[in-house]
């Protein structure tokens, strides 16, 4: 914000931090991909949960926006902002081994920034796939070693 703010100096901006308050608490107007709303409605019945890091109230909006909450039980979606402990610490995804009661061979994390989504589920033995979508934030990074497979659309499994 600091950067759009130079560019529109002419312009009564508020200060930088209503600006972010403003970003953070708005709703947002997003849609779920048609990969992901397929895999949601084919495969509802495998177990799947969310590890969102960021800012509380923006994470909660974008996840009912998305309809995550009604597609996904409450207690699988592990908000780190409530935690204490964001990516790429390890414990959410302790937690979600937990709450399915499953070992880390066993389960998949999908995700898209090699930056911090990658490390601790690969650490923990978990398959990791990023999806890499030529229009989205992280597109331009390379893709850690550590990463399964990569792909630019959702998990097809068959």
């Amino acid at each position: 914000f600091d950067i759009a703010r130079q560019y529109f100096a002419h312009l009564p901006l508020p200060e930088t931090k209503i600006l972010v308050d403003i970003y953070r608490e708005h709703q947002p107007n997003i849609r779920m991909c048609e990969d992901a709303a397929r895999y949601f409605n084919q495969f509802h019945w495998i177990p799947s949960a969310i590890i969102t890091d960021g800012p509380l109230v923006s994470q909660q909006k974008k996840v009912a926006a998305l309809g995550l909450d009604k597609l996904i039980s409450g207690s699988s979606i592990i908000y780190t902002a409530q935690t204490g402990y964001p990516k790429p610490n390890q414990d959410a995804f302790r937690r979600i081994e937990r709450i399915f009661e499953c070992f880390p061979e066993q389960c998949l994390y999908v995700a898209d920034n090699p930056m911090k989504d990658f490390q601790a589920p690969y650490q923990r033995g978990w398959f990791t796939y990023r999806i890499r979508r030529p229009q989205s934030l992280h597109y331009a990074e390379a893709t850690p070693s550590y990463v399964t497979t990569e792909s630019e659309t959702f998990p097809k499994f068959f």
